[in-house]
């Protein structure tokens, strides 16, 4: 079924929705983003059948930044949305626990479903080969968009302190230009269609992110073997057992971070036990497998 959205609320494809809901095509609605969520309660609503899923995605959703009338339309819209809901997802606890903050629906009606990914990984040795990099390199990787939110200028600051490291940077955004007069060893790759690769052939990530919902790089790296550093926050403190996968350090702290990057690179061991043990850690609780049990749970 294929049915075209336009604009915040698009009452023609609410209507299809709620036709199928209600000639029983489908049982059941699920939205990821706050526009898909109000076309889909409608349907529910209208309907009189079926059910309504959303999943969350954020911490703190943009909404939550809204003044005035805006903030009291919005709050309305929203809390129409969810008394048509019938299960929201959250995608780790930290997003549970800011959905019951802001009351955005009963805490039985609220499920944490983790992320999972699929097992598709390559050797650091091929990888290497293919993108020219010595095997003997030091290599810290990064994943993220260049925007404030990220605080990727902290990881440029750490490595100010790692001057024997490459450190490379996929991603783009506003504050490249910025962020390119700053860089020293740190290269900024601009966005890249093989981040599979670039996780094979470095030595660990990192993720400076102070308020990631969940990081899904790091299950990338989970499945390469690849330990991590992360900020103690959010989704990555629940991914991260810190100093068995990986280390988490405070936020905005270009010291501590550069302090745990260094422990793993000078420690062959330790960087290659913590990979091993990130990667058992994907296999129990991670897969694509695994989520897509849970969310069936949910949906029942």
């Amino acid at each position: 079924m294929d049915i075209p959205k336009r604009g915040l609320f698009d009452r023609a494809a609410a209507t299809r929705l709620s036709g199928a809901l209600q000639q029983r095509e489908i049982d059941l609605v699920h939205a990821h983003n706050g526009r898909t969520h109000l076309a889909a309660a409608a349907a529910a609503r209208w309907a009189g059948r079926g059910h309504c899923v959303a999943t969350q995605h954020f911490i703190q959703p943009n909404r939550e930044s809204r003044q005035g009338l805006a903030a009291m339309a919005t709050h309305a819209v929203h809390g129409w949305a969810a008394s048509a809901t019938w299960r929201f997802i959250a995608i780790s606890q930290a997003v549970a626990e800011g959905m019951r903050r802001r009351r955005d629906a009963p805490p039985d009606r609220i499920r944490v479903v983790l992320h999972g990914i699929g097992d598709d990984h390559e050797t650091r040795e091929t990888a290497r080969a293919q993108l020219g990099i010595d095997p003997q390199t030091k290599l810290v990787l990064c994943l993220s968009r260049l925007e404030p939110e990220k605080d990727v200028g902290t990881l440029i600051d750490a490595m100010r302190q790692l001057e024997d490291t490459s450190c490379w940077i996929a991603g783009d955004g506003q504050q490249r230009p910025e962020l390119e007069g700053r860089a020293g060893n740190v290269r900024l790759l601009g966005f890249r269609h093989d981040a599979r690769t670039l996780m094979a052939a470095c030595d660990l990530l990192v993720l400076p992110c102070p308020i990631e919902a969940f990081g899904l790089v790091l299950l990338e790296a989970m499945v390469h073997g690849k330990p991590v550093v992360a900020i103690k926050a959010g989704g990555p403190a629940e991914i991260v057992e810190h100093g068995r996968t990986g280390f988490l350090v405070p936020p905005r702290q270009p010291a501590e971070m550069a302090g745990a990057l260094r422990r793993l690179l000078d420690d062959e061991p330790l960087r290659l036990g913590m990979g091993s043990a990130g990667r058992k850690r994907y296999e129990a609780l991670f897969t694509r497998e695994r989520m897509a049990k849970a969310t069936l749970e949910a949906y029942q």
